[in-house]
């Protein structure tokens, strides 16, 4: 048996008419430079405590922070209500200022917009 590839649909395409748009979602990799992991997610935590009114208020939805075991980079998944949402907040300048304070702290940053497309969980009953 042979499969025949076919495009993927948009992803307005995939949701049901009744369906609610779904968050925007960037999935942020950030990787410290060398001796400053611990600094690096200190000064996320602060960060995403002095910056979360703002950023709410731009559309910022939350985010969720996760540490590798090996403590080899931060992953901060976060959630916009929509595209313009995240692009806006990343022209302001209290996001430029945030950068400007986390710099010194990074290596490399890897940041991928990510679509939802099922979430599974075991059955119950």
């Amino acid at each position: 048996m042979t499969a025949t590839p076919v495009p993927a649909p948009a992803a307005a395409a995939r949701l049901a008419p009744a369906e609610a748009p779904l968050p925007y979602t960037m999935i942020n990799i950030f990787t410290p430079t060398g001796g400053t992991a611990d600094r690096l997610l200190d000064m996320q935590m602060q960060e995403i405590a002095r910056l979360s009114e703002a950023a709410g208020e731009a559309g910022w939805l939350g985010n969720e922070v996760y540490w590798a075991s090996d403590s080899s980079c931060l992953v901060v998944i976060t959630r916009f209500t929509d595209a313009m949402a995240a692009a806006n907040w990343r022209a302001s300048p209290d996001f430029a200022a945030h950068l400007e304070r986390i710099a010194p702290l990074i290596a490399r940053v890897d940041s991928i917009p990510v679509e939802l497309i099922a979430a599974h969980a075991p059955r119950r009953g």
